[in-house]
């Protein structure tokens, strides 16, 4: 017979960086803490400058990008031998 100790999931916190975002983003989706903080143990925090590359177009990308703050633009250059007529 199993104790009911192991069968109980282990309590789980979340980091105090992390908590705006729990609760701003993924609590009002249904998301348990559980699954936000394996979620987070995978994930990579990063800060980016005005201006500076988010990522970069025409290249597949198999990852998701979460904008916290501030706003992302999404540029088309044409290569040299492209005419945009």
């Amino acid at each position: 017979m199993t104790p009911l100790l192991f069968l109980t999931p282990a309590k789980v916190e979340i980091a105090k960086e992390d908590v705006e975002v729990y609760e701003s983003i993924f609590l009002p989706s249904g998301v348990s803490t559980a699954a936000f903080v394996q979620l987070m143990q995978r994930s990579h925090r990063k800060r980016k400058e005005a201006g500076q590359l988010v990522v970069k177009g025409g290249v597949p990308f198999g990852k998701v990008v979460l904008l916290l703050r501030g706003e992302a633009v999404a540029l088309h250059s044409l290569e040299p031998d492209q005419n945009p007529e």
